[in-house]
């Protein structure tokens, strides 16, 4: 199914999902993950999100950098708090001019990504919210924070193209501290049992904003690390148009603020709006790439173009670069240079291979 009439049938992305031959989707047994690839093409998929991110630590490759944010002053700006595919939804409504957004990661200096939405996942669980594994355990809750390519009129937009939505995601644990509460968590019981937003006003907390520690060559960001990969919503219809980004940096909710969380109840299904968490997805053949900050965990870019090959050896003709990509002259002094060489070299002589040391000779007879 193309995109173009997936788009058409379910309404857009964070639009009103329409049920598929009846079929209305939700984390029960009946309608949930495991039958959703039945109904929704792209949800079988093999780029699928989320995943179980990996353990061990990887070098950073020379082409991913830190993602860096603009707008994201501390003042409070105007948001839209409702309940939208199963989850809690806080929607930017603010000027365009205050609009957050992003720039790094793997995307060269022209493209800039705009915020849209943060999705909130909670588990009825503190060991069962977060979508994505770390360390191979699943946490409080998540929370993920959806941008799109800046030259496209509106997200919805954007999602006809992969490549052009991020999703950068933040995990929380739970913790016993108290941490104080804002207009979010106080504004959580208008949005509960009912499909109606309410406008809030809070601070940019969707941008990860850097903390540096020590001083000098030494100094390093804190919290700037995070896992890239190549995926989808984690929601029907699974668009596989996402670039995630899941920080590495555990961030924490008080027990208060999970019991707030838990108490906002589904208006369609008239129950706890948690557990909406889709399992870990097949990685297949994707890489997972990590961003590590400081020097020491990048890696040495690759050799300028084109490698100086040892004498005697030549290209082979499946990895001869293609006309046009290096100059005519350069191949055919290069070519050339090779044939010297090889009129050099003696002819090889016939050898016999010396007898298999694991075999002793056979005897002699006579």
């Amino acid at each position: 199914m193309t995109w173009s009439l997936c788009f058409l049938l379910f309404g857009g992305a964070f639009g009103y999902t329409l049920p598929r031959e009846g079929f209305q989707w939700g984390y029960t047994c009946e309608n949930g993950p495991k039958v959703w690839g039945q109904h929704f093409e792209e949800c079988a998929g093999f780029t699928q999100s989320p995943i179980s991110l990996p353990s061990a630590p990887a070098p950073t490759p020379p082409f991913l950098d830190r993602i860096e944010y603009q707008n994201a002053d501390s003042s409070k700006k105007l948001f839209e708090l409702k309940q939208e595919n199963k989850a809690i939804n806080i929607i930017y409504k603010g000027p365009e001019s205050e609009r957050l957004s992003l720039t790094g990661s793997v995307f060269d200096e022209t493209k800039k990504f705009l915020f849209d939405r943060t999705v909130i996942r909670v588990g009825e669980t503190d060991c069962s919210g977060s979508e994505h594994l770390m360390n191979g355990t699943k946490y409080a809750a998540e929370c993920q924070n959806y941008f799109y390519e800046s030259k496209y009129k509106s997200f919805d937009e954007a999602m006809k193209v992969p490549g052009a939505v991020v999703v950068t995601s933040t995990i929380h644990e739970a913790t016993d501290e108290y941490l104080p509460s804002n207009e979010f968590f106080e504004k959580l019981s208008l949005i509960s049992g009912t499909s109606k937003g309410v406008e809030c006003k809070i601070e940019n907390y969707a941008a990860q904003l850097p903390v540096f520690a020590g001083e000098g060559k030494k100094k390093r960001c804190t919290n700037c690390d995070f896992y890239f990969y190549e995926g989808s919503l984690t929601f029907p219809p699974c668009s596989q148009v996402a670039l995630w980004h899941v920080y590495m940096d555990v961030k924490t909710f008080s027990r208060q603020q999970l019991a707030a969380l838990r108490s906002v109840i589904d208006y369609e299904d008239k129950t706890p709006l948690v557990g909406n968490v889709r399992p870990a997805q097949p990685i297949n053949f994707r890489d997972v790439l990590q961003y590590r900050d400081g020097e020491e965990h990048r890696l040495p870019p690759p050799p300028q173009y084109p490698p100086q090959m040892p004498p005697g050896v030549q290209f082979p003709p499946h990895m001869m670069p293609p006309p046009g990509q290096v100059p005519e002259e350069y191949l055919r002094q290069m070519q050339q240079q090779q044939q010297q060489q090889q009129a050099q070299q003696p002819p090889a002589q016939h050898q016999h291979l010396p007898p298999y040391p694991g075999r002793a000779p056979p005897p002699r007879r006579g």
